[in-house]
């Protein structure tokens, strides 16, 4: 499989659960690496506790019922925190929410359609390469 095949079944395949409870944990967030794969296969992204925390502050402090900060923590595992009393973690909803990869690509303007342009294109490369070498 090609390097473009896989990032699109990533794309295609992946959702994440972004949690208010993590906030207020040491290993939430799968331990802050929640989107080290995508980072990985991604590398125009963000490091992986810059995404976290545009991604939470994008897609989920604007579905809140009551306004929170977050802060950095000095931590070697999940970084985002809630700044502040983490008793009011408990009153917030909606507790969690799912965001899918492709809504992160497209945050970020990476354009699908130029990943699938590229597959077409490495295979049609591979398709000629191959008929160039028989004799």
């Amino acid at each position: 499989m090609h390097e473009y095949d896989n990032r699109l079944d990533l794309i295609e395949n992946i959702k994440y659960t972004l949690a208010v409870a993590d906030l207020s944990n040491k290993f939430g967030f799968n331990d802050g690496e929640l989107f080290e794969l995508l980072c990985e296969r991604f590398p125009e992204l963000p490091s992986r506790y810059e995404l976290l925390e545009e991604i939470f502050r994008v897609f989920y402090l604007p579905l809140l019922n009551k306004s929170i900060k977050t802060r950095k923590a000095n931590s070697s595992h999940n970084q985002l925190r809630v700044d502040g009393d983490i008793s009011e973690l408990s009153a917030l909803s909606p507790k969690e929410i799912t965001v899918t990869a492709t809504d992160i690509i497209k945050h970020f303007g990476i354009d699908k359609n130029i990943l699938k342009e590229n597959v077409r294109v490495q295979k049609e490369i591979e398709r000629s390469d191959g008929n160039s070498t028989e004799e």
